[in-house]
């Protein structure tokens, strides 16, 4: 995941090859627009999804696994809250903060900064690594600010907290049990339905709802990976 989540990370910052669509608004937009455009469809399945998510967590919270369904709702939701902002202000933003004064630009990096550190620290497993989240904060914070067209901003935040989390799991020396599974049946489609929708939006993809694909994907994903845990658990520890 972290060498997939780099190479496009490294796609956003030299998007020639991206989908036209994907690279003027940032995401396969479908109906754009309307209420029923891929950023609002993405709210509207983020928030049913994040619900039906935490009922079923809830009724099998004694399984060892489980819990980190429940540490995955609140990103989920936050994800849905965000599109539903993008949708009420879509078209997006033509404001080119780079090309503002370098006072502006240092404050405005500083900013995003603050934000993803504080981001960070809302993650269960980074909250307890305060210093090494600081210069990773600042590089973000700065790439995010001059070198990214303002479309992507929204996209680089997820793809950083994907990077980041994803590499300080892999480096942690008391992986918990659930690592593989969580990789393979929630980070694997994530990351093959990303690819899809930024080189295959003009294609299909904006036909088939858009961005809606790749965050169906994320809820489905932690779902089968639920039911994994469920079906693989000591029967003892299910009762």
């Amino acid at each position: 995941m972290i060498l997939n989540t780099l190479s496009f990370l490294g796609f956003m910052l030299f998007p020639s090859s991206l989908s036209t669509s994907y690279t003027s608004d940032g995401f396969c937009v479908s109906s754009p627009g309307s209420l029923f455009s891929s950023h609002y469809l993405c709210f509207y399945v983020d928030t049913i999804t994040s619900i039906l998510l935490y009922l079923f967590a809830k009724k099998y919270e004694k399984i060892h696994g489980i819990e980190k369904i429940i540490q995955t709702l609140p990103g989920i939701l936050a994800h849905g809250l965000g599109h539903l902002a993008l949708g009420y202000h879509y078209p997006p933003s033509s404001l080119i903060i780079s090309d503002r004064s370098l006072l502006f630009r240092l404050l405005s990096s500083l900013g995003m900064s603050l934000f993803f550190y504080f981001m960070f620290l809302s993650v269960p497993n980074l909250s307890n690594q305060k210093l090494k989240i600081v210069p990773i904060s600042i590089i973000y914070g700065v790439i995010n600010i001059n070198f990214l067209p303002p479309t992507f901003s929204f996209t680089f935040v997820q793809s950083a907290l994907l990077l980041t989390v994803g590499y300080f799991d892999m480096v942690n020396p008391d992986k918990p049990t659930f690592y593989n599974p969580w990789s393979i049946l929630v980070n694997t489609p994530i990351s093959f339905v990303g690819w899809l929708e930024a080189l295959k939006c003009d294609e299909f993809v904006r036909a088939i709802g858009g961005h809606l694909i790749y965050d169906a994907t994320i809820p489905l994903s932690v779902f089968v990976y639920g039911l994994y845990m469920v079906n693989t658990a000591p029967k003892s520890k299910s009762n």
